[in-house]
């Protein structure tokens, strides 16, 4: 009696070559989904640079007594003054570089444009950003707060 133990020459072929069909498969899967979360990384970190530009625009138009009190002709600097703490401040955001500066702060990296449009004294601010190919056109309603006297008597 022959005993046929262990695996032959072909089989050992075989069996490479299955394993070899399969890592290959792997290896292209895996790839395509890096390739794809590095994309949407590079998409999401334009769009994190506009949400803070806007965090911090937002903030300084809603304050009390919010007023434009200059845009550049070319639209690449504005200067707003409101009222915070009591305090009449004023602050600039200007596009120098390919960075936006809030007053000497840099907040935004890799802009490649930003066009404001905006009238000294108005109620509206148009801002065009292109960041890393990540464009975004807003429009900012500048309202001015309605303060209410507390010693007005009712009638």
């Amino acid at each position: 009696m022959i005993n046929n133990k262990g695996i032959t020459m072909i089989s050992l072929i075989i069996y490479v070559i299955v394993i070899t069909f399969i890592l290959s498969g792997i290896t292209a899967i895996t790839t395509s989904f890096y390739k794809n979360v590095n994309e949407v990384d590079k998409g999401s970190e334009s769009a994190v640079s506009f949400s803070k530009f806007n965090m911090y625009f937002l903030n300084d138009i809603k304050e009390e007594k919010a007023k434009i009190i200059d845009v550049t002709p070319d639209g690449r600097s504005i200067a707003i003054s409101f009222i915070r703490d009591g305090k009449q401040q004023s602050v600039t955001y200007k596009l120098s570089s390919g960075s936006l500066y809030r007053n000497q702060v840099k907040i935004c990296d890799k802009v490649k444009d930003m066009k404001i449009d905006a009238v000294p004294n108005g109620n509206a601010i148009i801002v065009y950003m292109n960041i890393s190919d990540y464009e975004k056109t807003t429009t900012y309603k500048v309202e001015p707060k309605i303060m209410i006297d507390s010693t007005q008597s009712e009638v």
